[in-house]
């Protein structure tokens, strides 16, 4: 009998946090690389049960969220490029695209204790400039104590300093940048709209209605001290990918008439990035109804900047696109607290006891003639 033993990743700290491009040592979410056999890594997770931005959400079930575990994957692909593709660490990166997918629900909530997290990559392709590789494309998964949790591929790709900076300056050369136009932090939308409790990690603000069409601008808070960990000469894709959600949950409510964004959760989003979102020019997102799929609601959302047409582009895509997928957070029954938590009935003392009462004035204001129609409805 033969025994292959794997060499086990190690839990007891992060890794160093400028192998993964961040300022903050809490930031940092990787614990471990192993180089099972080239191009094959296994990298240890930790993830943070509480966190000022990724912990900020109104909802219903205590989950991880899946832009945490985006971030985990993209300091992933960071670290291997690093460690066993020769990027210099110095090197200027670039997201390109990358799609996440949540595959299981139960396996992202938060516990009684920090989950153990493995995430396994592998590079699927290599770009190359001559001999030297300067991008690549990966294959991840990340499973939680055990259990599947989401998938990602990701391309990213990296140059010296010098040349990102002919990319910068060519990319703004054609832009009208000055004066720069103020972003109104003063204007945020009311957290609850967006299943936030703090109106720090508010995203959004001047929200406009055109037919199936929801358009937000979007707030670039330069202090936020999760979004903008080290100073950038650019709108970061985590606050890209967040605007985007927030658009969506907005678009879900005006669109589709769901009452309360504590019932959804992103559980996809496939991203193309072609050009950068400038700090001096206005940052839209516009969230458009385009299908119901059985019990989710599917609202593609598009980023956009004003100034200039993009760097790169490839026919087909906008600037900055991505399909987010709201859904219920469950598909368990019905119960008394999920209809509580969508504005349909609220909860009144009775003596000893505690009764639910429908909030048929409001339903009835909403929804003119909705309740009558279903109560005379054939069976």
């Amino acid at each position: 009998m033969t025994a292959v033993l794997e060499p086990a990743l190690s839990y007891s700290s992060s890794i160093p946090r400028a192998h993964v491009h961040h300022a903050a040592i809490c930031e940092v979410f990787l614990t471990d690389i192993i180089c099972e056999s080239y191009p094959r890594f296994r990298l240890g997770v930790q993830l943070p049960r509480v966190h000022s931005y990724y912990s900020d959400h109104n909802v219903v079930v205590r989950q991880y969220d899946p832009l945490l575990l985006l971030e985990t994957f993209r300091q992933a692909s960071i670290l291997i490029s690093h460690r066993h593709v020769d990027a210099p660490l110095d090197a200027k990166f670039v997201f390109n695209a990358g799609a996440l997918e949540v595959v299981d629900l139960d396996a992202v909530r938060v516990g009684p204790a920090p989950a153990a997290g493995v995430l396994d990559a592998t590079i699927t392709a290599e770009k190359r400039r001559g001999a030297d590789i300067v991008g690549i494309t990966l294959a991840m998964t990340l499973a939680l104590d055990g259990s599947a949790a989401a998938t990602m591929s990701m391309t990213i790709q990296w140059m010296p300093g010098d040349a990102w900076d002919h990319l910068r300056q060519k990319g703004r050369a054609p832009l009208q940048l000055d004066p720069a136009r103020p972003h109104p932090l003063h204007e945020r939308v009311e957290p609850r709209e967006v299943a936030r409790h703090s109106f720090d990690n508010v995203v959004l603000s001047r929200i406009g209605v055109d037919g199936d069409t929801v358009r937000s601008q979007v707030l670039v808070d330069q202090a936020h001290p999760g979004l903008f960990d080290h100073p950038l000469d650019h709108v970061p894709g985590a606050l890209i990918f967040e605007a985007m959600r927030q658009t969506a949950l907005v678009a879900a409510h005006e669109l589709f008439g769901l009452l309360s964004p504590r019932m959804l959760v992103l559980v996809g989003c496939d991203a193309v990035f072609e050009s950068f979102g400038e700090l001096e020019l206005p940052t839209d997102c516009a969230a458009v109804a385009e299908a119901e799929i059985c019990a989710r609601q599917v609202v593609p959302v598009r980023h956009s900047r004003a100034g200039g047409p993009a760097d790169r582009t490839r026919p087909g895509h906008p600037a900055t696109s991505e399909r987010l997928d709201c859904r219920p957070r469950s598909d368990r029954p019905m119960t008394t607290q999920v209809l509580r938590e969508a504005g349909l009935i609220t909860q009144v003392d009775r003596g000893n006891s505690r009764m639910a009462q429908l909030r048929r004035s409001d339903i009835d204001s909403r929804f003119p003639g909705l309740l009558d129609a279903v109560a005379t409805a054939p069976a």
